[in-house]
């Protein structure tokens, strides 16, 4: 359906008078979401996580955000005509960051730009790793009325080399793995820390995703950790592209919105969430089965990720909230892996 142009408007109600909220509809993703009259289409999606591309991060200088109006009535800004053809302009393309949405619309979304592709040489290929993850397989004596020591005691005994602590979630699950698998476990510990137990023999089963963090791009290889053979690569454009195609668009959108910090924080995490999905698929790998994460970026990609305020790093004199961070769970980045 095209958007008229000088006619009524094709929407179902009448137009707003600004008193309430307006409805977008946004196609194909098939998400429905109400903003006050007058917000721009562009900042509407957005706020919803609804991608549209953009470089300038909605200021109107890329012309990059292009939408098709499929339902309801809109003008034509001046930037419309130097971005559109004139039949263009009449089957309802515009600009996303300079379309006012003052009644209800319907909003057809273009995918991305063609999604990059990660460097793949090297899968399937060796490299050198010092995962800080490492599993132990034993096979443990049961307890007998002559031998009462306590799980934790018969396990960490098996491991003597290592001066272990124990995690609670360990101890809440040891009981009952270590008797269901007749004594025969698998260690999972970090550095010296016991995270978890396993039955059996899983020592093959040991895998880590290194992540690069790029504004545009961002790349996540999965490794097996017993063998240092890369498994599958897989990228995708960085979510916080609505926000500007560069570092300082970013940090700006922080200094001029107090909520854009969690906003962004939560697209880039979103992005690693689903290239996690996306190699554990392409590798036949069950996420539970990923127990490192390595995250590398520039210093404002890995603060935006982290919830960590960026604008001393856009201005004089350019100072890092750490030199060094520290290490973080999986779940502080929104991911689902063990």
């Amino acid at each position: 359906m095209e958007a008229r142009l000088h006619d009524s408007p094709s929407h179902d109600g009448p137009a707003h008078d600004g008193s309430g909220r307006v409805r977008l509809r946004f196609t194909p993703a098939e998400r429905e979401v109400r903003v006050p009259p007058g917000v721009m289409v562009f900042d509407a999606a957005s706020w919803n996580g609804i991608a549209i591309d953009s470089t300038c991060g909605g200021h109107g200088t890329c012309k990059k955000c292009k939408i098709q109006v499929t339902s309801g009535e809109v003008p034509i800004s001046p930037l419309d005509v130097r971005a559109f053809d004139a039949a263009q302009l009449r089957a309802g393309w515009r600009l996303a960051c300079r379309t006012s949405a003052v009644e209800d619309l319907v909003v057809e979304v273009p995918p991305l730009e063609t999604r990059p592709k990660a460097a793949t040489v090297g899968v399937g290929r060796q490299v050198i790793l010092r995962p800080a993850i490492k599993k132990r397989y034993v096979e443990l004596a049961t307890p007998t009325l002559a031998d009462q020591r306590s799980d934790v005691d018969r396990l960490t005994a098996a491991i003597d080399d290592l001066e272990l602590r124990v995690d609670l979630h360990v101890l809440r699950r040891l009981p009952s793995v270590m008797r269901q698998a007749d004594f025969h476990v698998t260690a999972v510990i970090v550095d010296d820390l016991l995270i978890d137990v396993e039955a059996g023999d899983t020592t093959a089963e040991c895998f880590a995703i290194a992540f690069d963090l790029g504004t545009t791009t961002v790349v996540a290889t999965l490794l097996d950790t017993g063998t240092g053979t890369p498994r599958a690569v897989a990228s995708m454009l960085n979510k916080q592209q609505p926000f500007g195609g560069d570092v300082i668009t970013r940090i700006s959108a922080t200094m001029l919105d107090p909520e854009a910090l969690a906003t962004l924080q939560s697209l880039a995490q979103e992005t690693l969430r689903e290239l996690v999905g996306e190699v554990c698929a392409e590798a036949a790998v069950d996420p539970g089965q990923v127990y490192e994460v390595a995250l590398a970026g520039n210093a404002v990609m890995t603060a935006l990720v982290l919830g960590i305020d960026p604008e001393p790093l856009g201005v004089a004199p350019f100072i890092l909230s750490s030199a060094t961070m520290p290490g973080v769970r999986a779940v502080d980045l929104g991911l689902r892996v063990h």
